[in-house]
């Protein structure tokens, strides 16, 4: 019983030596962390003051490793001059340290928890070498909201100091197919980041009546990346978005570029305002419709006027005739569909985008019979061919073998569907020719020929 009893008191005091082991505070000398928020309350895309401040009983002979607090829907941002020494005194000492301050700007409305935090401190210990030692932050939690004002707005809310539009076109409002338009958007934001602002630039709004539903449309859009620039002045955050979109005439009619609307409240007049950019109407010619050729009576006068031309060769009047043969010749030449086909493969060889829109058209004059569908796949890589002209980046891009290499291989595809779309064409118009000689399929019967 003896041995039990003094064994069961063994491990009581050392169970008792734990615990108070455990529950010692820290030294007296290790290092002090605070982090302090800014007063509520906290507004949605308006920056919140978060403050992080270290101190030492010696100093730091390098600068503390502090932690970013980055977390989804929540912008941090340093200000130029984010980080500078402090002192304080505790104890009747003098403590020495560090203190960060960081921009939190929510993104959208709802609770934001960010989690305990790790900074990397290193200090001069009792000998002045370098001690290193990692600390946790405390966590930090906050909830955005919507000014008072602001709740008839439908999300997402930009809440700022001012927003405004502006924009430039380059290029004419009357355009011939194969001409291109250019719509330049710039919007300029303070007191938030450029991170608000939505897209800019709609779809244009295509004019067709009912008889040309089926045509393409007037103008293609092809929009480059947006452009979103950043900047603190006297610790406000102010920025721009910028977009910019190339409209290529495709086809004859007209096309309205949207206005542009940003609803934003504005934090300074507690009101909600709107900044707005007037609409534009494109115009774009239609293709002019291939000439008739010559009728038979001009043909068989062409050849009397050749003949008589052979005949009084010697005569001066034979010169001003001779030229109008010759012009009525070019004419005819001009207008069939040979001399519409060969500069479409023109085009396409010399690789003039804005030439073959206009030519395709003329040579489409030759053959009506062609329904939209049949320009599918030519309009395809058409579509391919334009991307790689005035397509996402293209500004900067600079040209390499494999960029090369690739718009060999768009024109090759626009060569094999035109070559294609010539073989469908040709097949139809045998067709048509072939129905309209068939003889009738239900002749009128004959009559057997009297007995006798």
């Amino acid at each position: 019983m003896t041995l039990r009893l003094i064994f069961s008191m063994l491990i009581f005091a050392l169970m008792g030596f734990h615990v108070v082991a455990q529950e010692d505070p820290p030294q007296a000398d290790s290092p002090r962390l605070s982090v302090t928020l800014s007063d509520g309350p906290y507004i949605v895309g308006q920056p919140i003051t978060l403050r992080v401040k270290i101190l030492v009983p010696t100093w730091m002979p390098t600068p503390p490793v502090y932690p970013s607090f980055e977390q989804p829907n929540l912008l941090i941002r340093l200000a130029e001059r984010s980080t500078h020494p402090v002192s304080e005194t505790i104890s009747g000492e003098t403590w020495s340290g560090t203190s960060r301050t960081y921009q939190l700007y929510p993104l959208e409305l709802g609770a934001f928890g960010i989690p305990s935090q790790s900074v990397q401190i290193t200090s001069a210990g009792p000998s002045a070498q370098p001690v290193k030692t990692e600390h946790q932050l405390e966590a930090i939690s906050f909830t955005a909201e919507l000014p008072k004002g602001a709740e008839v707005m439908d999300p997402p809310v930009i809440v700022a100091s001012d927003l405004s539009l502006d924009q430039e076109f380059s290029g004419l409002e009357e355009l011939n197919v194969g001409d291109a338009l250019t719509r330049r958007v710039i919007a300029q934001i303070e007191g938030t980041t450029a991170i608000l602002i939505p897209s800019l630039i709609p779809a244009p709004i295509q004019s067709t009546s009912k008889t040309e539903e089926e045509q393409p449309n007037s103008l293609r859009a092809y929009p480059k990346d947006p452009i979103i620039e950043e900047s603190v002045e006297r610790g406000s955050l102010s920025g721009s978005r910028i977009e910019e979109v190339s409209y290529l005439a495709q086809a004859g009619g007209s096309a309205t570029l949207p206005s542009i609307e940003i609803e934003w409240f504005d934090i300074d007049r507690g009101t909600v305002e709107t900044a707005r950019l007037d609409a534009l109407t494109v115009h774009v010619a239609k293709p002019p419709v291939a000439p008739r050729a010559p009728g038979e009576r001009a043909l068989q006068l062409a050849a009397v006027l050749a003949f008589l031309a052979s005949a009084v060769l010697v005569l001066r009047s034979i010169r001003p005739r001779l030229h109008n043969y010759i012009q009525i010749l070019k004419t005819r030449w001009m207008s069939s569909e040979l001399y519409a086909r060969r500069a479409v493969q023109q085009s396409i060889k010399s690789k003039d985008l804005w030439q073959l829109q206009a030519k395709l058209a003329t040579w489409g004059g030759h053959f009506p019979s062609l329904a939209p569908s049949n320009y599918y796949e030519i309009e395809q890589a058409l579509t391919q061919v334009g991307r790689g002209l005035y397509g996402p980046s293209t500004s900067n891009r600079t040209t390499t073998s494999k960029t090369t290499a690739d718009c060999h291989k768009q024109w090759r595809a626009v060569e094999h569907a035109f070559t294609r779309l010539y073989s469908q064409a040709k097949a139809d118009k045998k067709r048509q020719t072939g129905a309209e000689s068939l003889p009738d399929l239900n002749p009128s019967p004959v009559s057997p020929p009297p007995h006798q």
